[in-house]
């Protein structure tokens, strides 16, 4: 049996919601909604309205995407047009 004077541990720690999570990694509610349906990222509902998503795992994905569109990127040409 647990003690009655021992604080719980929060099972969402490190967890927040989806706008939170949009600012903190610079990219838009949307994006990181789309990654959250898409099964890219863990995403958990707390109430009606609220999903909340690890922090850690969207800093990682978010990090990975802009690696990856700055490679796909086309190259701009020099030239000049006449």
């Amino acid at each position: 049996m647990k003690n009655h004077d021992q604080a719980l541990e929060n099972p969402f720690s490190g967890w927040v919601p989806l706008d939170e999570a949009a600012q903190l990694v610079g990219w838009s509610r949307s994006a990181v909604t789309y990654w959250a349906d898409q099964g890219y990222i863990d995403c958990f509902p707390v109430g009606q309205r609220v999903r909340v998503v690890n922090v850690n795992q969207v800093t990682e994905y978010a990090a990975e995407r802009r690696k990856s569109r700055k490679h796909n990127r086309p190259r701009r040409s020099h030239q000049t047009k006449i």
